[in-house]
């Protein structure tokens, strides 16, 4: 990235807010890896026989 082009903290005027869904869906997500509940790159491979 060049120096010209970064926003010196600012907050970028082109990034949308995330809709209500997509923070249940993201919260969802963090409290299943924090449970343990996720599948390895390996995993997920394996899943779709790859």
């Amino acid at each position: 990235m060049n120096s010209k082009n970064r926003n010196n903290g600012e907050k970028c005027k082109n990034v949308q807010e995330l809709g209500p869904e997509t923070i249940v869906a993201i919260e969802k997500a963090r409290a299943r890896i924090k449970k343990g509940y996720f599948l390895t790159e390996e995993d997920a491979k394996l899943r779709l026989k790859l």
